[in-house]
């Protein structure tokens, strides 16, 4: 009797162990994700989430330098760049996107940021004035647009087409702008 207790209690032990190693072996490679890999995986969630369907509702406030009225799209394709203002790749972008929202609105292609992180959208307007952001900006006060559009990394840029069908979803400008190139319609 006694050798059978025993043998249960080493098995439940080494099971226990094993367990507990193969949590360690996940943990030790999520942690060991390099930056790259985490960005290419979170946009590629927000694909899954996004491209091929009609864009979600934009819930924002706070507009600074105009604002984007999406209930009429007009034949327009539109970029909304989810950004945050302790984001070291957002500010890094504010050029790219300004020489962006000069070329492009030209085509008629409409550009905004949408500021979204729990943290720092309080610095919001002077982070535009600091860094000369001249395309229009508003916050996502509540999170809600963040949530419904599936943004876990910033910057996210969104390419939505004029029938209001997400078509691109990146980290880049430099992405989109090659997808609006690809389309023709923008091409030099």
């Amino acid at each position: 009797m006694d050798n059978r207790i025993g043998f249960i209690w080493w098995s439940s032990f080494l099971s226990l162990i094993l367990v507990m190693m193969i949590t360690a072996s996940h943990a030790q490679e999520e942690r060991e994700e390099q930056p790259g890999e985490r960005q290419s995986r979170l946009l590629e969630q927000t694909r899954e989430r996004l491209i091929n369907k009609k864009m979600p509702r934009l819930t924002v406030s706070d507009w600074v330098n105009g604002d984007m009225d999406l209930s009429n799209i007009n034949d327009q394709f539109i970029v909304i760049q989810f950004w945050a203002t302790w984001c070291p790749d957002c500010i890094a972008a504010i050029k790219k996107n300004n020489d962006f929202y000069e070329e492009y609105r030209e085509w008629g292609v409409r550009f905004a940021g949408i500021c979204s992180s729990d943290r720092g959208q309080e610095k919001m307007r002077d982070t535009v004035v600091e860094w000369d952001i001249r395309y229009p900006v508003a916050k996502d006060n509540t999170l809600v647009s963040m949530e419904t559009w599936g943004i876990e990394w910033w910057p996210t840029y969104i390419l939505i087409d004029p029938d209001g069908i997400v078509r691109a979803v990146e980290g880049d400008i430099t992405i989109i702008e090659q997808e609006l190139n690809r389309i023709g319609r923008f091409a030099e």
